[in-house]
């Protein structure tokens, strides 16, 4: 696979971006010490400047950045997938993730890179989320705490099911149950979720398991579905959570970065970065090969 781009004019791009965000960091270093050192507020000589050279290498990232997601991640992604759409502006919205009512959506939110498709007829989405907190101090000043950041992915799954189920790993730390806190007291049992214990002791420690429907819970969580979680937990080297909602499974993966990004100090090689982003579409097939996403046997 050779993506069709401009393999000098993205290089440009690329150290264009570099240089300028490097040339004036310096700036500000400089501005920095000597107003220090000279006890005289000589910084405001170098702000301008600086200034200047970090919109400068925005400009030219953007560039280069929207070049790359065009030409090298969609041509890496139509390999892969079929019925592939690639939004990059787009993403999985809050108010989707809000209605499962199992994980926290803070206080400022953001979405990008949706890719829709299907790979061995399994129809999916994902999107990079970054979901943060506010934090206001004594004095009243306002700072932003990350809770949440990686991958989102949302599969039709093979299995129908009544009732919410969610899978979360160890350190996930974001997600929340459905139906607990204050206003879960006053909820019915079967809108409550209780936390269930399973035979696979390497299981029970690496995930804790949430469900309305035990009998239900058992028959979706196989043996082969929990070796294939704790393989999948591994393989991503990140916590991990996984709803069964609606008749679907979303995934989320909290690995601290977006995926499909560019290298800024990366010498750009086409070959090299294609297969960059082969390896993070692998994320999104395995689930799909390990649980079995595109078996239908259990379908009613």
């Amino acid at each position: 696979m050779q993506p069709d781009i401009n393999v000098s004019e993205m290089e440009s791009l690329r150290k264009t971006a570099r240089n300028d965000l490097i040339f004036g960091i310096i700036i500000v270093v400089i501005g920095i010490v000597l107003t220090v050192t000279q006890s005289q507020p000589l910084f405001l000589l170098f702000i301008i400047p600086a200034i200047v050279l970090f919109v400068l290498s925005n400009k030219a990232w953007k560039k280069f950045s929207a070049a790359y997601k065009d030409g090298v991640v969609r041509a890496a992604l139509e390999s892969v997938f079929t019925g592939l759409t690639f939004e990059p502006a787009l993403g999985i919205s809050r108010e989707e993730i809000r209605e499962t009512e199992m994980m926290q959506t803070g206080d400022r939110f953001t979405s990008n890179d949706l890719i829709s498709g299907q790979y061995n007829g399994v129809s999916f989405r994902q999107s990079d989320v970054h979901i943060e907190e506010e934090h206001t101090d004594s004095e009243g000043h306002t700072s932003y705490s990350t809770i949440f950041r990686g991958r989102w992915m949302i599969f039709d799954f093979n299995k129908d099911f009544a009732s919410d189920l969610q899978v979360v790993g160890r350190h996930f730390g974001a997600n929340k149950r459905k139906g607990n806190g204050f206003f879960g007291l006053f909820a019915s049992k079967e809108k409550k979720m209780e936390k269930i214990e399973l035979e696979n002791e390497a299981f029970n420690k690496q995930f804790t398991v949430y469900a309305h429907d035990t009998t239900e819970a058992f028959y979706i969580l196989t043996p082969h579905m929990m070796e294939a979680m704790l393989r999948l937990h591994d393989g991503c080297e990140s916590p991990i959570m996984l709803l069964f909602f609606r008749g679907q499974l979303h995934v989320a993966v909290n690995n601290g970065k977006d995926a499909f990004e560019p290298s800024l100090f990366r010498e750009f090689d086409p070959e090299r970065e294609a297969e960059t982003v082969l390896a993070d579409t692998r994320v999104i097939t395995a689930f799909v090969d390990e649980m079995r996403l595109d078996n239908d046997m259990f379908k009613v």
